[in-house]
């Protein structure tokens, strides 16, 4: 089988295989990260990272610790699956894609750089959901969305 990324959502830049063998996540060049179900080979889900910046690097677990039941990390953690996103400014944040909508990480990681202040690290990545069109051949994501601007007129 054969998988396309639509050309609008940018160049290829992270693939990772789900826990389970069933799935896809692929992140692009322009934020974007699409899910795939592999045994259909269909798109059937894609969200945009707040930061509209590379998706460096996806990775998937099926748990984390404290999903099953110990209190580690149980206030924060939901059962599986999981992927982390490392995108924008050295940050990694873990994301529960079982949620609909807009989609808040479940723990969010940064590096800062010796001396840096720590203003500004309680603002935390999300990825927004995009609508995918009812037809497979139509455009995913209109003109004005792919480039980042709110809005854009032609006359």
């Amino acid at each position: 089988f054969s998988i396309s990324s639509p050309p609008e959502l940018g160049a290829l830049t992270a693939l990772a295989i789900g826990p389970d063998k069933n799935w896809i996540c692929s992140g692009t060049s322009k934020g974007y990260i699409q899910l795939w179900d592999i045994r259909f080979p269909i798109l059937s889900g894609l969200w945009r990272h707040s930061s509209r910046s590379t998706i460096h690097r996806l990775s998937t677990c099926a748990r984390l610790p404290g999903d099953d039941g110990s209190a580690l990390l149980q206030s924060r953690s939901s059962p599986g699956p999981h992927l982390f996103v490392a995108a924008g400014n050295n940050e990694t944040a873990v994301f529960d894609l079982r949620d609909k909508g807009e989609v808040s990480p479940n723990f969010c990681f940064r590096v800062l750089k010796t001396g840096e202040s720590n203003q500004g690290c309680n603002i935390v990545p999300i990825l927004s959901q995009v609508q995918l069109p009812n037809h497979p051949r139509s455009a995913i994501v209109p003109l004005y969305h792919s480039m980042g601007n709110e809005m854009m007129s032609y006359s």
